[in-house]
């Protein structure tokens, strides 16, 4: 602190233009992370790929579980913080080996490529394609080898689909639609 202020008052004698400027100075001590601590990241977007079912975790649990390879309590923001270039490199490569295009300066940190994958995982389940026979009788329609009764209602014909009701009409007409 005292060398700042020694700087600060050599440079003010020197360009007396400064002298309405204010200064701030602050020193700060921290311990440096530990090799393992800094590579949580890395082992966070790994366990992404390797077990798709972290993405669904809170970034809490994601500390907890972390933290139990590291022998340390970590906090849930490590994995909101940007990496490093080294661990960009190591991310990128392993995307590059699991074939996942992510731009990296987009998805800065290990929760931006949780929640990218995650988004991914999610477009993956709504392409789903499902083929299954449907048969209409009078008073029945089959889907597959289940059976649902048709009831009337209002001059309306529908079945019972758990807890909702399904227009056999609609339906038909859509089947009907796609072929």
């Amino acid at each position: 602190m005292e060398a700042a202020k020694k700087a600060e008052r050599e440079y003010k004698a020197k360009h007396p233009e400064a002298q309405r400027l204010r200064v701030k100075a602050d020193v700060a001590a921290y311990k440096p992370r530990s090799k393992e601590v800094r590579d949580v990241p890395v082992k966070a977007v790994s366990m992404f790929l390797s077990d798709p079912a972290t993405i669904h975790l809170s970034n809490a649990s994601l500390a907890q579980k972390l933290g139990t390879h590291v022998a340390a309590k970590l906090p849930a923001n490590i994995l909101t913080e940007r990496f490093s270039p080294k661990q960009k490199e190591r991310v990128a490569e392993l995307l590059r080996l699991r074939r996942v295009s992510l731009d990296l300066d987009v998805h800065y940190s290990p929760s931006k490529v949780k929640l990218a994958l995650k988004a991914n995982d999610s477009a993956e389940e709504a392409h789903q394609k499902v083929v299954v026979e449907i048969t209409f009788t009078d008073d029945v329609v089959t889907v597959g080898d289940r059976a649902y009764p048709i009831q009337r209602g209002s001059g309306v014909r529908r079945i019972h689909v758990g807890k909702s009701k399904l227009n056999v009409d609609v339906l038909k007409a859509l089947v009907e639609h796609s072929r």
